[in-house]
């Protein structure tokens, strides 16, 4: 064991404890919950994550199906059903620590090769991009968690990273309705001086999506530019989901 490891050992980001050898980011015990969640299924279709099709109204026109999938999540943003996952999706945004980061973006990017596999697509002919913070929220926290995504997504799929887009001063989408984030993401996000997308294939990268608002203004701005496709990427789709089994007991 290094030094290193004995003044500053590994430890979960979700519950803290310690991790040894064998433990990959997190605990067993939170993993096992973790993945148990990531299981559950849409209340309004009762599919899983990787199997549903509720695709927020705002973005579907935009983007381009792969699959017969416009947008692929591994899991639902719910606190109330799934805590751990909202609590994880938290450290996600506001922890230095990159724990959170690899543990979403390990399995956002296992879904997107399937995905992609399946029907021909190899992800190394994509760009992938992300959904920059808004300014307040870089001061606040010190990074971008999109960005980190976006770069891990690329190296574990080989897609190319690149940073297409800009965002102004702007309220942060969770505090708006649904009209709100409309507004917002069409004054506050914009493409970045002197990107060329033409004739490319993009995927985009975010943490969450609810509304769509913000997809499908980025979309929008991409295929303007001549982008050849658009397909959305994200860790959790906000929406109510069935209460995943509960552990059986032997």
């Amino acid at each position: 064991m290094r030094v290193i490891d004995l003044l500053f050992p590994r430890r979960c980001p979700l519950c803290r404890a310690v991790l040894d050898a064998a433990s990959d980011r997190l605990c067993p015990a939170c993993a096992e919950a973790f993945s148990r969640e990531c299981a559950a299924r849409c209340a309004a279709c009762g599919r899983p994550a990787d199997g549903c099709t509720c695709v927020p109204r705002a973005a579907a026109p935009h983007l381009t199906p792969v699959g017969g999938r416009a947008v692929l999540f591994i899991g639902f943003y719910d606190p109330e059903r799934l805590p751990l996952t909202a609590r994880l999706l938290y450290t996600l945004k506001h922890s230095p620590d990159r724990a959170a980061s690899a543990v979403f973006a390990r399995a956002m990017s296992a879904a997107l090769t399937r995905r992609f596999l399946s029907c021909g697509e190899k992800p190394s002919g994509w760009r992938i991009t992300y959904l920059p913070r808004t300014p307040a929220a870089l001061r606040r926290d010190g990074f971008d968690h999109g960005r980190r995504l976006a770069a891990l997504c690329a190296r574990s799929t080989g897609a190319r990273l690149c940073t297409l887009l800009d965002r102004s001063g702007a309220e942060e989408q969770k505090t708006l309705d649904a009209q709100g984030r409309r507004e917002n993401a069409e004054a506050s996000l914009r493409l970045r001086r002197g990107a060329s997308v033409r004739g490319e294939k993009i995927i985009l990268c975010d943490d969450v999506v609810t509304s769509g608002a913000t997809a499908a203004r980025a979309a929008r701005l991409l295929l303007a530019e001549g982008a050849e496709a658009v397909f959305l990427l994200t860790a959790l789709r906000t929406g109510q989901a069935l209460p995943p089994a509960s552990p059986e007991v032997p």
